[in-house]
C-alpha cells in the first residue's frame, strides 16, 4: 500500500503543479508583495508560484540524478536548444555590461532574467513529460480561460474608470476590459490566445463540449472588441480567421470579413484606428515626444504616439551597443546612462523597455541574441506546421499555435507582449505538451 501510495504521489505531483500555475495565473496583478524595500518592484502570485515549482522539479531532478540527462536533453533537441542558447547568451550579455551598473541595477535586471529563465525550466520539464501532462495543461489552461474572462466582465462592470490605479503604476483605463492582467494592451492578446484555442477545440468535439467551446470563443472575441487594442484586434485577425481555415474555408473568409468590417463601423475601436495614421507625420513630434492636445485635435492620438516615442528612444539605445545590447532588462538604466532620457523622465514615465519586443531583445541582448530568439519561434513554427497536418492529439493544438504564434510575433512588434509573464507562461506551457522535447542523436 505504502508504495502504491508513494507511485501515485509521484504521478501527480507534476499535475498539482499545472494546477498552481494556471491558479496562480487567473490571480494575475490583483496578488502582488514587494519582498524587498528599496528595489522598487513587486513580485506577483505568479511569480511565487513559478518559483517554488521550479525548485521543486530541481529537487526532483537532483533526487533522481536526471538533472544532466535532462538538460542535455535539452540541448540536443531540434527546437527547445535554442531557448537555452537564448537564455545562456542573455546572462553573458547581462554579464559583459554588469561593470557599467550599480549593484542594485544589475540585481533588478539579473532577477528579469531569472524570471524567464523559470519559465523555459518548467517548459522544458513539461515537453519531457508531455504524454502525462498533455490533458493537465489542456484542462487547466480552459479553466483559467473561463475564469479571466468573466474577471474581465465583472471587473469592467464594478471598475469601468481605472484611474483610481493610477498611483500603484497602472495607466488609467476608462471603459477597457482588461481582467486580473490590469493591461487591456496585454490581455487582449491571451484572448486571442483562447479564442484560436477554443474554435479548434469547437471543430472537433461534438455535442454539449462543443457547445461550451463556442460560448468560450465568442466570449472572448467580445472581450477582444471591449479591450480596444488594436494591436490585440489585429492578433485576433491574424489567428483566428487561418486557424478556421483548415476545417470552414467560407467561416474562415466570413471570419474575415468581420474582423475588418468592424473597423469601419463609427465604435471606439474603430476610431482608435482612424488616428493612427497621423501617428506618421512627424512634424508633430519633438524631441520630447508626441506634440499634441486631444482636447483641440481630433487626430491627437495620447496611447499611440506615446509607443512610437518610446519605439523611437529604443532605436537610438541600440545605436550604442548593437551587437551585445545592453544587458538584459538594464534598459530603464541604460536609457539614463546613455542620455536618450532624463532620470526624472524615466521615474515619471516608468520607461522600462519600448514598446516592441522584439526591438527590447535587440537593445538588451544585441543582434547575437535577437537571432538566438528568432532562430527559436522559426524552430517552433516549423514543428508545429509539420505536427498540424499528422493525425494525433498533438494536431489541433498545433494548428491553433502555429497560427496564435504568428500573431503573437505581430503583436509582440506592436508592444512589449512577448515575454509578459502572464500571456508567455499559457503560451510556453501549451507548447511543451504539444512540442515535446526529442533528442537528435
Amino acid at each position: 500500500m505504502r508504495r502504491m501510495a508513494a507511485s501515485r504521489t509521484k504521478q501527480l505531483w507534476p499535475v498539482a503543479l499545472v494546477a498552481a500555475i494556471f491558479g496562480s495565473l487567473v490571480a494575475g496583478q490583483a496578488v502582488r508583495i514587494q519582498p524587498f524595500s528599496g528595489f522598487g518592484a513587486a513580485v506577483s502570485i505568479l511569480d511565487v508560484v513559478l518559483g517554488i515549482s521550479s525548485l521543486a522539479v530541481l529537487g526532483h531532478l537532483l533526487k533522481t540524478r536526471s538533472l544532466g540527462d535532462f538538460l542535455r536533453s535539452v540541448w540536443h533537441d531540434s527546437v527547445w536548444k535554442w531557448s537555452l542558447s537564448f537564455l545562456l547568451w542573455a546572462a553573458v550579455a547581462l554579464g559583459i555590461n554588469a561593470f557599467a551598473y550599480e549593484p542594485k541595477e544589475v540585481v533588478v535586471a539579473a532577477s528579469y532574467l531569472a524570471r524567464i529563465s523559470v519559465v523555459f525550466f518548467l517548459a522544458w520539464f513539461t515537453a519531457s513529460r508531455a504524454k502525462e501532462l498533455r490533458r493537465p495543461v489542456t484542462e487547466w489552461f480552459v479553466a483559467a480561460a473561463v475564469a479571466l474572462v468573466g474577471f474581465g466582465f465583472l471587473i469592467l462592470a464594478l471598475f469601468p474608470n481605472f484611474i483610481f490605479m493610477v498611483p500603484q503604476g497602472w495607466d488609467p483605463h476608462l471603459g477597457r476590459l482588461l481582467s486580473t492582467f490590469y493591461d487591456p494592451n496585454l490581455f487582449g492578446p491571451f484572448l486571442a490566445l483562447v479564442m484560436a484555442f477554443s474554435l479548434g477545440r469547437a471543430f472537433i468535439t461534438k455535442h454539449w463540449t462543443r457547445i461550451g467551446y463556442v460560448v468560450l470563443f465568442l466570449s472572448g472575441w467580445v472581450g477582444l472588441y471591449l479591450t480596444y487594442s488594436r494591436s490585440a484586434w489585429l492578433a485576433g485577425l491574424i489567428a483566428v480567421p487561418a486557424v478556421a481555415w483548415k476545417y470552414k474555408k467560407l467561416f474562415s473568409l466570413a471570419l474575415v470579413a468581420v474582423f475588418i468590417g468592424t473597423l469601419f463601423v463609427p465604435t471606439r475601436l474603430g476610431s482608435r484606428f482612424d488616428t493612427a495614421p497621423s501617428l506618421a507625420d512627424t512634424s508633430r513630434y519633438s524631441k520630447q515626444g508626441f506634440d499634441c492636445d486631444e482636447r483641440t485635435d481630433k487626430e491627437c492620438d495620447p496611447t499611440g504616439s506615446a509607443r512610437i516615442t518610446t519605439l523611437r528612444q529604443g532605436w537610438d539605445l541600440l545605436q550604442t551597443s548593437p551587437v551585445i545590447g545592453v544587458g538584459y532588462n538594464a534598459y530603464g538604466t541604460a536609457l539614463v546612462d546613455q542620455e536618450v532620457v532624463t532620470e526624472k523622465a524615466l521615474k515619471k514615465n516608468s520607461i522600462q523597455g519600448s514598446d516592441s519586443s522584439l526591438l527590447n531583445i535587440w537593445v538588451t541582448t544585441g543582434i547575437v541574441g535577437l537571432a538566438l530568439l528568432l532562430a527559436f519561434y522559426a524552430q517552433v513554427l516549423r514543428r508545429l506546421w509539420r505536427l498540424r497536418a499528422v493525425a494525433g492529439p498533438a494536431a489541433e493544438p498545433a494548428n491553433a499555435l502555429f497560427f496564435f504564434t504568428i500573431a503573437y510575433l505581430a503583436a509582440s512588434f506592436l508592444n512589449n507582449a512577448l515575454f509578459y509573464l502572464f500571456l508567455f507562461v499559457p503560451w510556453a506551457l501549451l507548447l511543451a505538451v504539444t512540442v515535446p522535447i526529442r533528442s537528435s542523436r
